[in-house]
């Protein structure tokens, strides 16, 4: 009897050590590609929020106004600049003796900073951005771009500093809630997405985390390591392209295998106990567990595929143990909310979630292609750049939270004012952009002058609060004689319409201005 009694708890440890060790291959393979790609999302995220913040510091640096040098010029593109890009929260401009001669504010750095890195790398024509840098106040990073010459030599410098709090809140927008956690270092181990100026502090001390030195030394394994809370975790990291940050996403192992330690537990128990009955009990629990571990090992391959809409019929699992069911409902309900996440990440790569308006990358892309189709039908194309007048005094007065209404209440009013084929998009701050396909120069006046009269009339009404409110607005057009193509568009459009928008800022606002083509 004791033999046959240690024979049968040996084959069922054997079997539910098997069943254990397969699926805990099975989960931490499944887990690893769910790290891969949530990390592949975010790097691409922060490498193309930096070259968008690098090429609009290029953008500063190559105005005619900016190269100009001169001081009064020079500062108020540079509080222009400041006003319709909310990302930087200092921009400055150096000369080439290295002293900081304008700025939208007092810099914390010296006014001679020709011996600093970003500096000199500005000053040999070159872009740069900093990893953590901490003020007095709170840490920031910062970013470079030269001013070149007609030449190609650089005349001064660029500084656009960026708080890790802006950081932090833009990549939140693409974060996978409920996946794990992701963050950003720089690459002597500073957190540029987490934590406060005095744990930064603390931090540096002590930059020895394994899954630095493994991007350090570019080193591939993917075990299990401790990270900066003192937990266990599976992590991944990816560089960015200029490999000054890292990317880490990371899942906590007790989050991955808890539930496969519960279950194994609950199995072994009741695999023994039903072996101790009959070797056909072994046989029919050793069934109902293999055909749905099959079914699920299956759905995390489908998934890991791409296929995220994948769901196991909970019908296979009728007969399984209740952890199991479970285990198959929470699949279906993670493959639901993975389907949905990246729904979400699709819409909100194209709406802006403020004004639920169309965002500018989406503008830009649709934009070029209805103006080349206008174009190629010889047909007129016209687009108003509309910005609402000192909003910023709007934020100031009665906080940012009242300003996001009175944005949402302006967009409001401009879908009221589209039409069939119209395209209408929030393209920063408190600028909006509508294209008017197949709309020449004079419909597209009147309709700008549509547009700011009723604004005008309407002005914000909310609890008492009363704002009144106007917009300056912008207008170009191209004609139907223009050839489609590259050196003629979208962009050339927009660059009409923001002229014509400065220029009725210029004169007083409230106002509608025009850039007319010319075929």
């Amino acid at each position: 009897m004791f033999w046959i009694t240690l024979i049968v708890v040996v084959l069922g440890l054997v079997i539910n050590m098997t069943v254990y060790w397969m699926g805990k291959q099975e989960t931490e393979r499944a887990v690893r590609a769910q790290i891969e790609e949530k990390l592949n999302l975010q790097t691409k995220f922060v490498n193309r929020w930096t070259q968008e913040r690098l090429s609009d510091l290029w953008s500063l640096a190559g105005s005619d106004r900016v190269k100009s040098l001169d001081k009064s010029s020079i500062g108020s593109e540079l509080e222009r600049f400041y006003i319709n890009q909310h990302d930087f929260s200092e921009i400055s401009f150096v000369n080439r003796e290295g002293i900081v001669v304008n700025g939208t504010a007092i810099p914390y750095w010296s006014d001679d900073i020709k011996d600093t890195l970003y500096f000199q790398a500005g000053m040999s024509g070159k872009e740069y951005v900093s990893g953590v840098v901490l003020e007095p106040t709170e840490p920031v990073i910062l970013l470079a771009v030269p001013i070149l010459t007609d030449w190609g030599e650089a005349n001064g410098v660029v500084i656009g500093k960026v708080k890790l709090d802006t950081i932090h809140d833009i990549l939140q927008s693409v974060h996978l809630r409920g996946m794990g956690e992701q963050y950003v270092l720089d690459r002597d181990g500073m957190f540029i997405t987490k934590l406060s100026p005095d744990q930064q502090k603390e931090f540096r001390a002590e930059s020895n985390l394994s899954i630095v030195k493994r991007a350090k030394s570019d080193h591939e394994e993917r075990s299990v390591y401790i990270n900066y809370k003192g937990d266990a975790v599976f992590g991944a990291y990816q560089w960015t392209e200029d490999r000054r940050w890292i990317v880490v996403a990371e899942v906590e192992r007790i989050a991955v295998l808890g539930p496969l330690y519960n279950s194994v537990f609950v199995i072994v128990v009741i695999t023994l106990f039903v072996l101790t009955i009959s070797l056909y009990g072994i046989i029919v629990v050793t069934r109902r567990m293999e055909v749905p571990l099959a079914f699920l090992l299956q759905g995390t391959k489908v998934i890991k595929e791409g296929q995220y809409d994948y769901w196991i019929n909970r019908s296979v699992f009728k007969y399984a143990p209740i952890e199991l069911r479970e285990l198959c409902d929470t699949f279906n309900l993670m493959s639901r909310k993975l389907r949905s996440t990246v729904q979400l990440l699709e819409e909100h790569a194209r709406i802006d979630a403020l004004t639920e308006l169309h965002n500018r990358r989406y503008m830009q892309q649709e934009g070029m292609h209805l103006v080349d189709a206008c174009l190629k039908l010889h047909q007129p194309c016209s687009l108003l750049m509309i910005d609402v007048d000192h909003f910023k005094k709007v934020n100031d007065s009665f906080g940012h939270s009242t300003g996001d209404r009175v944005l949402h209440y302006v967009a409001d009013i401009l879908k009221q004012t589209m039409q069939q084929g119209d395209l209408l998009a929030r393209y920063g701050g408190e600028e909006f952009i509508l294209l008017l396909p197949k709309i020449g120069l004079e419909e597209a006046m009147r309709q700008g002058e549509a547009i700011r009269r009723q604004v005008e009339a309407a002005p914000y009404s909310d609890e008492g609060l009363l704002i009144p409110l106007t917009v300056s607005i912008g207008a170009a057009s191209i004609e139907a004689s223009w050839e489609a193509g590259e050196d003629r568009g979208f962009y050339e459009l927009a660059d009409a319409a923001d002229r014509a928008l400065y220029m009725a800022k210029k004169l007083g606002r409230n106002r509608v201005e025009v850039i007319r083509g010319e075929g």
